[in-house]
């Protein structure tokens, strides 16, 4: 039995020995603390995750389509290969986080802090990104920008190496 806590003080109790994989589509998770748990290829398709807390987490390859994720905090994790596309991380916090091959193609990250993200590799063509922060962002030429957007300008670092 895995027990999730809340920042409300509530709870979820899991019937399972690991989040690995684990399916929370469709799941009002608002405010949930997912720090340190493993969240390797998790679904989080359509789930409300406004305000989570996924934080010096392992969460590669997770599924994030079409979740709600404003204001969630998913800093300091690993969250390559993550699925994002269509998502709403409107002001959501992955600094430091990495991010190689994500495909955000078509979230609204609107305000979203990336600084110090490693995003080599990632599709980056989002719906919209006012606001947002890259500012020592890692990305190589596989990264995806949208039209217009030039990332060295807005603080964005070129990493040239092929490792």
């Amino acid at each position: 039995m895995i027990r999730v806590n809340f920042v409300t003080d509530n709870f979820l109790d899991i019937d399972a020995t690991t989040l690995t994989g684990y399916d929370f589509s469709g799941m009002n998770l608002h405010r949930a603390i997912l720090n340190e748990f493993c969240l390797d290829g998790t679904v989080f398709k359509n789930a409300h995750l406004r305000n989570v807390l996924i934080q010096y987490t392992s969460a590669r390859n997770a599924i994030f389509y079409q979740a709600a994720l404003m204001n969630a905090l998913l800093n300091n994790s690993d969250i390559s290969g993550g699925d994002f596309r269509e998502s709403k991380p409107i002001g959501a916090n992955f600094e430091l986080s990495i991010l190689v091959k994500a495909n955000f193609n078509n979230a609204d990250v609107w305000h979203a802090n990336f600084s110090g993200a490693n995003l080599c590799g990632a599709n980056l063509l989002f719906k919209r990104y006012d606001g947002m922060n890259v500012t020592n962002a890692l990305f190589d030429k596989y990264t995806l920008w949208p039209d217009g957007f030039d990332p060295t300008l807005n603080g964005a670092v070129y990493n040239d190496s092929d490792n």
